[in-house]
């Protein structure tokens, strides 16, 4: 008998069971995309908001401290160019499935997901717009700079909006999920444990696309005139966004849950 057709490759790293599955283009790119992004949220962007919390409360903190805030906030939105390829490549496939029809879903579902990869594709390209400016590599006014913070806002309004609506949706499921589990005779309190860190990832998601929809909200309409407002308000928002962002990150991996 030929053991090379029966054989089954034991355990992988930290004891789960090896995918010997072809890995294909869209495991790779979140691959690649999630490494600058955690280094973004766990390194650069948690030095910059402490450092601009501090200026906040004390007005004549060093420059130094300064320089390393505005040099942080470079290379998180160096590091953001992870993003663009696919988030392209998502943004080109939408198109091309809504230009040929090869799409099963409606006409309404396929130009909603359509903009909302281009949102995605957005922002990434905005960021990296910003270190491009900030490094003098290219020369923008102050007009195109709000401009191009505007739109990046606008997107950023379409996907919390879209976000949020998906995870509240998840809630909904986790908690039907729980309901069912908990009628049956032979009650699974490992599945039921699992289903309430889903909801409690899934609060944590909805906080920090909450906090992404005042944000980008209140910079719309402060981009328009509507209102003035002050500096630690973003700041307040951002901080909100990352902290929820943060804890989902360490909570998703300790109970191996998919954020």
């Amino acid at each position: 008998m030929s053991l090379v057709s029966t054989y089954k490759p034991q355990n992988g790293v930290f004891g789960k069971p090896a995918d010997v599955k072809p890995k294909n283009l869209e495991y790779w790119s979140k691959e690649v995309t999630n490494k600058p992004k955690d280094l973004r949220n766990l390194v650069f962007k948690p030095i910059y908001h402490v450092i601009n919390w501090a200026k906040l409360f004390n007005p004549s903190i060093g420059q130094s401290w300064l320089n390393l805030a505005a040099s942080t906030k470079d290379v998180k939105n160096a590091l953001s160019a992870a993003e663009i390829p696919p988030s392209a490549y998502a943004f080109g496939t939408n198109i091309w499935e809504l230009i040929a029809g090869t799409s099963k879903e409606s006409a309404g579902k396929q130009v909603e997901r359509t903009v909302l990869s281009g949102a995605g594709l957005v922002n990434p390209v905005c960021e990296l717009t910003f270190f491009a400016a900030s490094r003098k590599v290219i020369l923008l006014s102050a007009r195109a700079m709000a401009r191009a913070s505007a739109i990046n806002a606008l997107a950023l309004f379409f996907i919390s909006v879209s976000n949020f609506q998906k995870v509240t949706n998840s809630v909904s499921c986790s908690q039907k999920q729980i309901a069912t589990l908990s009628k049956r005779a032979r009650l699974n309190t490992d599945k039921i444990d699992l289903e309430k860190q889903k909801i409690v990832l899934a609060r944590m998601s909805q906080g920090k696309w909450a906090s992404y929809f005042t944000l980008s909200t209140i910079s719309l309409a402060s981009f328009a005139g509507f209102i003035s407002t002050a500096p630690w308000v973003f700041l307040a928002l951002t901080t909100s966004a990352l902290s929820c962002n943060i804890g989902a990150f360490f909570h998703s991996r300790r109970y191996d849950i998919k954020a």
